[in-house]
């Protein structure tokens, strides 16, 4: 049979249980993803007071309140702690009250935040096209999209190695980066160009911001990435892909567009998959003036 202490050691994300007394909390099992989190080996992350991962106010013990929730209630909330190389790490922690006989429980759930809050502020400081995180073996773990979100559905860019987007003669220039922002521990820009990519059509030339993120024992967990510029790596003539590339620069979609200039969204579409290679010169005036451009600058040719 499966117990909830067997159930802690066979989950990969960093778990624990947590017995509520009246007064206090204590570990009753741990799994070794929340002490490479943590940097705590086993048996000291066993002598810790629980709290540290369910609140940031140290003096108030949340035994009482924690025992107020009912079966299979959860709380969820960030928290930060001191690892034990004494370095600041952001958790999401999600908390359920499994209870088991006469023993109140909590089944803890712990994610390192970390690349995550640092994406946000890059969000706040500047525009940002593109964000996401690769893992320690440099395999995309998460893309998002912010210039058009029907392209985060068509890129399936998750799971995919960073070696498979960018063109193989970039290959040293990101092994060289991703080295160098190991050993530094430091933010990196580099300019970068792409595979081809099946939805521009074509290999672009990207400007990206990676950051490093490591496990509380120190060794590398993941990169935080941002894209802040994207252009054709070479002329292109096509206006489908020249329209696609512009909106990306000027960070927006497709519906925005739509609803800015009054031109359906099937219309734009269109013209953004090359179903309509030349649009009617009205069409053409007020999009390039939405995206601040002459209507040269995408398309050589129109219909009156």
């Amino acid at each position: 049979m499966l117990t909830i202490e067997s159930l802690v050691r066979i989950v990969k994300k960093p778990m624990g249980i947590i017995r509520i007394d009246d007064t206090k909390l204590s570990f009753v099992e741990i799994n070794e993803a929340l002490c490479l989190i943590s940097g705590f080996s086993k048996a000291d992350l066993m002598k810790l007071d629980p709290s540290v991962l369910l609140t940031e106010d140290r003096s108030v013990p949340p035994a009482s309140e924690l025992a107020q929730l009912r079966q299979r209630q959860y709380i969820r909330k960030e928290i930060s702690i001191f690892s034990q190389n004494k370095s600041v790490v952001f958790f999401e922690v999600e908390a359920y009250r499994m209870d088991d006989g006469d023993e109140r429980l909590l089944i803890v759930f712990a994610e390192n935040i970390c690349a995550k809050k640092w994406i946000e502020k890059q969000i706040e400081r500047s525009p940002v096209l593109c964000s996401g995180i690769l893992n320690s073996s440099n395999y995309v773990e998460r893309f998002d999209v912010y210039f058009d979100p029907q392209l985060r559905s068509k890129a399936g860019f998750e799971h995919m190695s960073v070696f498979e987007l960018i063109a193989a003669e970039d290959h040293p220039k990101i092994r060289q980066a991703l080295d160098e922002v190991r050993l530094t521990r430091q933010t990196k820009e580099l300019v970068l160009r792409t595979s081809r990519l099946a939805y521009f059509q074509q290999e672009l030339e990207l400007k990206m911001t990676m950051c490093p993120f490591f496990d509380g024992f120190g060794a590398i967990q993941e990169y935080g990435f941002v894209i802040s510029q994207l252009q054709p790596y070479e002329e292109t003539a096509e206006p489908s892909v020249k329209l696609k590339v512009i909106m990306a620069q000027k960070n927006i979609s497709a519906q925005n567009l739509s609803e800015a200039t009054g031109i359906s969204a099937q219309t734009i579409s269109k013209l953004r998959n090359g179903k309509i290679a030349r649009p009617q010169l009205l069409t053409a005036q007020v999009i390039a003036s939405e995206l601040g451009v002459h209507v040269a600058d995408i398309w050589t040719s129109t219909r009156k």
